[in-house]
């Protein structure tokens, strides 16, 4: 953009330094027709004011071809950023759910071990209340195998005192 204004600027000084070239040609030729001061200072305001003229159009179009460039780039980096704005509040959403997710894990994961925890100490109880039960059915079985035996033994009694 900066170039595109120097080049305008150097196109505008090659133009005056053009039409210089054509008021001294015409002062010239004046001269050389005895042409009246009246008449040059006439024809010097007419031209100085033509190369004026010029000069204020070339600089107002190129002013306008710049203030539309300014306004375009302008409007392209409000569009970047309002993406730059969006992207960074996706990222800052997404870093929410990250932390989120990983806090779930966290906490199932320690529920997990801690409800792993309960069932192997119920394991291990079942296990002892398990164990006490099979000693007290072989107690059991032991003693019903002695009233059984006392029982047998109480019979004979009986039968050989009949």
């Amino acid at each position: 953009m900066r170039s595109a204004a120097v080049y305008s600027l150097e196109k505008l000084r090659e133009e005056m330094d053009q039409a210089k070239r054509e008021q001294h040609s015409l002062q010239l030729n004046y001269i050389s027709h005895s042409v009246s001061d009246l008449e040059r200072d006439e024809m010097d305001r007419m031209l100085d004011n033509a190369k004026s003229e010029l000069f204020s159009e070339r600089f107002r179009y190129t002013m306008e071809s710049m203030k539309e460039r300014l306004d375009e780039v302008n409007q392209a980096l409000e569009q970047r950023e309002e993406n730059c704005r969006a992207l960074r509040q996706k990222c800052s959403d997404l870093e929410e759910q990250l932390v989120d997710t990983i806090r779930e894990r966290e906490q199932i994961k320690e529920s997990s071990e801690e409800e792993q925890k309960q069932q192997a100490n119920r394991f291990g109880a079942l296990e002892q209340i398990f164990a006490q039960r099979e000693l007290l059915l072989q107690v059991m079985e032991e003693e019903k195998k002695a009233l059984h035996l006392e029982l047998c033994s109480l019979r004979e009694e009986h039968s050989l005192q009949l």
